[in-house]
């Protein structure tokens, strides 16, 4: 049984730990272009409502109440594919006691959905089998960003993806033995959903190494689950507590941007087009560079899945500054 996800707010371990094989959606960049939805909306959205249309192989979906447009796909999957099971996990904003208390409640309801689905009752000690799993997946990739660049680690995020938990450990413990840092300039990639990983490889390609990563599909994780507190109260404390992406409560979603910048010699920030919650975050972003003295380019991406002419004409450009 599968499940797709769009977000790294979802906790997996509640799907692995009976069995189910969580597959987070990134469609084929084309798919976008036959979606229901409307053309202003975002094309990573458009594509996984398209893909859906065209018969993604899962047996249900799993969104988070991210953005407007997130809620939007939802509303879209439940009237024009009501075969499909779909589940809107509610994530507060906030991240104090009661915001955890809410977010375990609402993992409760997670988990009682994907038995409804079909994937068995939950166990205890199988859901501290997944966290376990799932913490070394974290260690594995705390120990990988230490060694290898940016690119590396994107790929190797992205290969994982769509293995299972157990083949995705083993490739971080290869790519380990082998991994090796570059040396340039110190650049921070961040943003939202990154469509094209070779970004990190083109960085490193042209002079920079990328050294800190803040994107949705980068190392925007939990640090580590504790296994001796109650599953589903540990998983909503330690998922609602991961480092804040934009749609979370501003001040420490600006504490997170001050760190990230600290240290590096240049930002690069990706956003999808019409991506309104990183938009609206960037007048931020850009103050907190202008007061660091760290120059900031701002690529808007549109879901193509490849580096164009014109986004690497503007990070050649970028680094030259430095040469």
């Amino acid at each position: 049984m599968k499940i797709g996800w769009c977000c790294t707010y979802v906790p997996l371990e509640i799907l692995e730990a009976r069995g189910v094989e969580p597959r987070r959606l990134l469609p084929p960049p084309h798919d976008k272009e036959d979606a229901l939805l409307d053309p202003n909306l975002c094309p990573y959205i458009r594509a996984v409502m398209s893909h859906l249309e065209r018969g993604a192989s899962i047996d249900g979906l799993v969104l988070v109440n991210s953005c407007d447009g997130m809620r939007r796909l939802y509303d879209a999957v439940r009237h024009h594919l009501p075969s499909l099971p779909v589940f809107l996990l509610d994530v507060p904003r906030r991240t104090d006691g009661k915001a955890v208390e809410y977010f375990t409640g609402a993992l409760e309801a997670l988990s009682l959905w994907v038995e409804e689905v079909g994937g068995g009752k939950l166990r205890e000690e199988d859901l501290k089998g997944a966290i376990l799993r799932a913490n070394e997946t974290r260690e594995l990739l705390q120990r990988l960003a230490e060694r290898a660049g940016g690119g590396v680690l994107l790929r190797v995020i992205y290969e994982g993806f769509q293995l299972s938990r157990d083949a995705f450990n083993g490739l971080l413990h290869k790519e380990l033995t082998r991994a090796k840092r570059p040396q340039g300039e110190k650049i921070l990639l961040t943003g939202a959903l990154l469509d094209v990983p070779q970004l990190g490889s083109l960085v490193e390609e042209l002079g920079g190494e990328v050294v800190k990563l803040d994107l949705c599909t980068g190392l925007r994780t939990v640090d580590r689950v504790k296994v001796e507190e109650a599953p589903l109260y540990a998983l909503a404390e330690a998922y609602l507590r991961k480092p804040p992406c934009a749609r979370m409560e501003g001040a420490a979603r600006r504490k997170r941007l001050k760190e990230m910048v600290q240290g590096v010699k240049g930002a690069i920030c990706y956003i999808p087009k019409f991506c309104d919650t990183y938009h609206y975050e960037l007048p931020t972003l850009k103050g907190i560079c202008e007061k660091e003295g760290v120059p900031l380019l701002v690529i808007e991406g549109e879901y193509t899945g490849r580096i164009s002419g014109w986004i690497r004409t503007r990070v050649q450009a970028f680094l030259e500054r430095w040469r």
